[in-house]
């Protein structure tokens, strides 16, 4: 699809009034739309798309050898 990678969470984050970014928990996985080198990356999580930092995501290699 339309996806660069996947990410997942490893800090808590409530945008609370913000409704352009994605609320995320440690342990979710964000499917990136779009990541720019810097700032603000886009992603799908629990079915909505929205904006979400990227310093509180690990990227997750596209292809993950199996040992």
């Amino acid at each position: 699809g339309g996806f660069c990678g996947r990410a997942r969470v490893h800090t808590d984050y409530d945008p609370s009034y913000d409704t352009e970014s994605l609320k995320l928990k440690i342990g979710d996985v964000i499917s990136i739309i779009s990541r720019p080198p810097m700032g603000i990356w886009t992603g799908l999580l629990n079915n909505k798309v929205g904006n979400f930092k990227f310093i509180y995501v690990d990227v997750k290699a596209n292809k993950e050898k199996k040992q």
